[in-house]
């Protein structure tokens, strides 16, 4: 199966023990653009915060794969749920136009995002 990097907490530039410091630490060169999808787990009560974002440079260390969004196995993506988030990412990076989702696994609202 695989899996989007996670971690505990955002943090800030390369601080050690977060998503951040763990992609600098890999050798990610990444820009996150706007926080994307927050749901909880009904099952587990786990909170879950995506952010949109693209990678520049995804080396080829510690099982790390990187994919363009046209080349996600979504199959291999565990759970139904990720696999929705994905499918809804990929549609809206083709047409450029993005929305946050706040929900749980299953009902939630979306909220279209206008930069400026």
């Amino acid at each position: 199966m695989l899996a989007l990097p996670t971690n505990r907490a955002l943090g800030a530039g390369s601080e050690p023990g977060t998503l951040r410091g763990d992609l600098a630490a890999l050798g990610v060169s990444y820009d996150l653009d706007f926080l994307y999808s927050v749901y909880e787990e009904n099952d587990t009560d786990t909170l879950n915060v995506f952010y949109r974002g693209t990678a520049a440079a995804v080396p080829s260390v510690g099982g790390v794969i990187g994919y363009t969004p046209e080349e996600i196995p979504l199959d291999r993506l565990e759970g139904n749920a990720l696999r929705k988030l994905m499918c809804r990412y990929i549609n809206e990076r083709l047409h450029a136009r993005f929305s946050v989702y706040a929900g749980d696994a299953t009902v939630g609202r979306f909220k279209i995002v206008v930069d400026s």
